[in-house]
This record gives structure tokens, C-alpha cells and sequence, in this order.
């Protein structure tokens, strides 16, 4: 089987809001303490939601962007739960 790299655009504050329930997947699954999860975390809280209220914007301009951001990142969530 072989890999391919693809470079693609993807909506960034989408990713940033996949990214962090992504990296608290992970830490919950690894059983971290909620000072750790918190401490680790929250820059990337801040990231997401700074940018929140421009997600619906970034999926009416670009919604093959916004899928394909959530798409990457629902393969890491998988890959974080199993």
C-alpha cells in the first residue's frame, strides 16, 4: 500500500475548533487530570474560540474547504478513539 501526500486548503478556524476536540480526546482517553487537560489545552481553547463565530462565514465561502477541514480532522478523531 502506498501514501500519497496531498496538500489542500482548509478552513483554519474550523481546524482550530477540530484541533482542540481532537487534543482533549487524547487526553481524556490517556486518563490526564483536569488541571493537565486544562493546562495543556488552553491555548488551543483560546484559538477556537476566538475564531468561533467565524466558522458559519467560512462554511458559506468556502465549503469544500470547511469539509475538507473537518474531514482530516475526523480521521484523527477516529484514530484518537480506537
Amino acid at each position: 500500500m502506498g501514501l500519497v501526500k496531498v496538500e489542500v486548503e482548509i478552513a483554519k478556524e474550523i481546524d482550530d475548533v477540530m484541533g482542540l476536540v481532537v487534543e482533549l480526546v487524547k487526553d481524556i482517553k490517556a486518563k490526564k487530570d483536569i488541571a493537565e487537560l486544562a493546562a495543556e489545552n488552553l491555548q488551543g481553547l483560546m484559538n477556537a474560540i476566538a475564531g468561533i463565530d467565524q466558522v458559519q462565514g467560512e462554511v458559506a465561502a468556502n465549503k469544500k474547504a470547511a469539509i475538507q477541514g473537518i474531514s482530516l480532522r475526523v480521521g484523527d478523531l477516529v484514530s484518537a478513539l480506537i
